[in-house]
């Protein structure tokens, strides 16, 4: 490596050095903004849909951000609940100081009864009822009125009498103990209270409710805190002497597990695929020189990539650096294809003379690449946006990097490489071998078109955007445990109330919470939660405090009614005097939020296309249509289900990424055509490119996959790389001695193109392992078709030249 480096120098001018310097502090400087300024997302919701339907886009990202998506539920069980209970609090305790904790509660706040108590006790008049014009006349009518003193006299004889004594001289129709009990089961949430602490419904298991501060999407801040919590119960275990065991549950920890097994598959993939392409280089290029400047428009790329990607995005995703680093096996055409016709067809005039009259095709192939990419630039997922970006950018960075700087890095002589030239003599034979047999090239043709004629018809399509990852089944199970014992919602199906002002949206809601409690009723889901359990409308509240107060002679009527059933006379003067006094204020959302409540009815509202929002959380939906039905003749009212809305999204996306994939074949084939103004070449640069694409899906579809988007990210792949392979054998057709070191480069590439890509079919991810399976098909059928229509006389007549 001595005797080529004191080579190198003595070749090359002081214009060279200007050169590379420039690269070298271009380099350093992207280096350096990456490191200090580089936002790396790994949040999932980057991956939800900006689609036409924003309203219903942003309530997507919403509930991705959302305080019920942030909450986890952990349960501690035990032989006695007793002990259960202390180390939930003792676990609680301990979480509370992790700086990624927002709150951690083991039982409502003591304050919070209080608060209540001082809220609705003045306003019991204005939350008699959900339906005042129905149910109130009938309720203050005479009997309606000895009903009503049959149920206090009643209530009196239970073990609550004494809090029923206290409340009844002031409100005899019992408008308060309901409103609270009202407001006790809203708040439990499907757990029970216990001594002052949350268990579980069947009162064996202590419950312990964390909060979050970042989405639980972001796996870079929860990995932390899942870490945190096994640590600190395995010690409280162990103070128990294993008495005590813990079940969790929470969207965070699906999330760490999927990037954990994607970065553990990546790992482990990217060291096979890595060794394995030095050792292929190793013997290829025989030159640890010639081994490192290889590697330089890849380099180049990836920072050129990145810096692109967050000055243009604002950050770069965890997908778009993933993806990206696949891009090796996309860039790494560029330079193998320069060493290999340095080392094996040097041009008489040196290197940079060897480059000019390689730049035609290196630029061509780089701007076909960025035509399949562009597609994906016009995505309504942000993630994607950043892939396409990164993409771009990053196969620009390196095909001008290997025109500028590999000339510049290699000797004016080339080394002799005895493995290479015996390598590329091989393939010069069995090229003309092939050009002997046009049965055998015919045949290679007519069965790609027969497994694109067989396959395609059977073409099916999973839009459902659950099928790219997988779920650990260990933590599903747990998962559906702890939500069977607590009746948890799920954060993904809402009923989104909206109007012009708060007091609109909350009048919606009233209605609405009536419409889904008939839902409940019919058996269409099973539970909802609502802030309408907490805050009616104003006007709902004024109402009821209306119809209460104008009732004709309410108080004396009530007196009789009372004293009918045993009750003394006069008792209720407290009552009267409440109905003739002062009119109480309508309680307001201010109200609520002074309280320690507050914070725990963040997620009932929000902005949503700029007006007041307010959601309902529902779950159990056994007849979605029937619950959407239920809810569709409110105005500004709409049912929504997360799952379905983004899976609706992404197939409208996979269906507009399949169209720019024939945008973007256009596009190459002008392109191709602009450069060589033939048919035939544009036939040998294109045709087996795009067969190859479509041979890859029909062989799909007999294999019995089920096709997604990543199938599709694939084909640009593949199409990127098939179009490179072509346009390099194009190059050739007007001159045969550049033939052996095109089909050298050709399969050196493709072999590092399939070790970039294809081994990720091997991956436990079935994201991955689509976009490997498809690039690891579509690259092989791409090798085998590449050289067909050259090798047909209408594809290798000598005499066809570029313009």
């Amino acid at each position: 490596m001595r005797g080529w480096w004191q080579a190198l120098r003595r070749d090359k001018s002081r214009g060279d050095a200007l050169v590379l310097a420039l690269g070298l502090l271009a380099t350093a400087a992207m280096a350096l903004y990456l490191w200090t300024s580089l936002r790396v997302a790994s949040d999932a919701a980057q991956l939800l849909p900006e689609t036409g339907e924003r309203d219903l886009a942003q309530v997507a990202t919403m509930l991705a951000e959302s305080s019920l998506a942030r909450t986890m539920v952990l349960t501690v069980g035990a032989a006695e609940v007793a002990e259960a209970k202390q180390a939930a609090d003792e676990l609680r305790e301990k979480l509370s100081r992790h700086p990624e904790v927002a709150l951690a509660s083991t039982g409502p706040d003591p304050a919070l009864a209080d608060a209540f108590w001082q809220l609705y006790e003045p306003r019991r008049l204005l939350f008699a009822s959900e339906r005042p014009e129905q149910e109130l006349p009938g309720r203050l009518s005479d009997a309606g009125l000895q009903k009503a003193a049959q149920e206090l006299k009643n209530q009196l004889a239970l073990p609550t009498a004494p809090l029923v004594k206290k409340v009844a001289p002031g409100d005899p129709l019992l408008l308060l103990p309901n409103l609270l009990r009202r407001l006790s089961e809203a708040g439990a949430d499907g757990v029970q209270v216990d001594e002052g602490q949350f268990v579980t419904r069947d009162g064996k298991r202590a419950v312990l409710l964390v909060s979050v501060r970042h989405s639980a999407l972001d796996a870079e801040h929860q990995a932390p805190l899942l870490t945190e919590i096994d640590h600190q119960f395995h010690g409280i275990a162990k103070a128990h002497q294993g008495r005590v065991d813990l079940q969790q549950s929470g969207i965070n920890r699906f999330a760490v597990a999927s990037r954990q097994s994607i970065e553990a598959d990546v790992a482990r993939i990217s060291t096979v695929s890595t060794v394995a392409m030095v050792a292929l280089f190793a013997l290829l290029l025989r030159s640890l020189w010639l081994l490192l400047v290889a590697q330089i428009p890849i380099v180049f790329a990836l920072l050129c990539g990145a810096t692109a990607t967050q000055l243009l995005l604002g950050e770069v995703h965890g997908l778009t650096l993933a993806f990206g680093s696949t891009l090796i096996g996309v860039c790494i055409d560029y330079p193998v294809h320069f060493l290999n016709h340095f080392t094996l067809d040097p041009h008489p005039d040196g290197p940079k003379a060897g480059l000019r009259a390689l730049w035609p095709g290196l630029w061509l192939g780089a701007l076909t690449t960025v035509a399949g990419f562009a597609g994906l630039g016009w995505s309504s997922y942000p993630g994607m946006r950043g892939v396409a970006v990164f993409a771009s950018v990053g196969v620009l960075a390196a095909v001008l990097a290997t025109r500028w700087f590999l000339p510049r890095l290699v000797a004016a002589q080339p080394p002799i490489n005895p493995v290479q030239r015996r390598m590329a003599a091989l393939l010069e034979a069995g090229l003309n071998g092939l050009r002997q047999r046009r049965r055998l090239i015919a045949a290679l043709l007519l069965a790609a078109v027969a497994l694109t004629l067989a396959g395609l018809p059977r073409l099916q399509w999973n839009d459902d955007l659950a099928a790219l990852n997988t779920l650990d089944p260990k933590l599903k199970a747990e998962d559906d445990a702890v939500r069977a014992q607590i009746a948890a919602l799920e954060p993904g199906t809402v009923v989104v109330a909206t109007a012009a002002d708060f007091e609109g949206a909350l009048q919606r809601n009233d209605q609405v919470a009536l419409a889904l409690q008939g839902a409940v009723n019919a058996g269409h889901l099973q539970h909802f939660r609502s802030l309408h359990s907490f805050l009616w409308s104003a006007d709902l509240q004024q109402r009821n405090q209306r119809a209460l107060r104008t009732s004709p002679q309410l108080a004396e009527r009530l007196d009789r009614a009372f004293a009918q059933e045993g009750l003394r006379a006069g008792v209720f003067a407290p009552f009267a005097a409440l109905l003739q006094g002062p009119e109480a204020a309508p309680l307001r959302w201010e109200d609520l939020q002074a309280t320690p409540a507050g914070p725990l009815l963040q997620s009932f509202r929000s902005t949503l296309q700029g007006q007041p929002a307010v959601l309902t959380f529902v779950s159990g939906v056994r007849d979605s249509a029937a619950v959407a039905q239920a809810v569709a003749n409110i105005p500004g009212v709409r049912f929504f289900d997360q799952r379905s809305f983004v899976n609706r999204a992404y197939a409208a996306y996979r269906s507009s990424t399949a169209s720019m994939i024939l945008v973007g074949i256009a596009l190459i084939l002008l392109l191709i055509l602009a450069r060589y103004r033939s048919l035939r070449l544009l036939a040998v640069a294109s045709v087996p490119a795009i067969l190859a694409c479509t041979a890859t899906l029909g062989l799909l579809s007999l294999l019995g996959q089920a096709l997604n988007l990543l199938h599709l990210v694939g084909l640009v792949i593949v199409l990127s790389i098939g179009v490179d392979y072509g346009v390099y054998l194009a190059e050739t057709a007007a001159r045969r001695a550049g033939e052996p070191a095109t089909a050298l480069s050709i399969v050196a590439a493709g072999l590092s193109a399939f070790l970039a890509f294809g081994l990720l079919g091997l991956s436990s991810n079935p994201a991955m392992q689509a976009l490997g399976w498809t690039t690891g098909l579509g690259i092989l059928f791409s090798l085998a078709l590449a050289p067909t229509l050259l090798l047909l006389p209408v594809g290798a007549q000598a005499g066809e030249s570029k313009p």
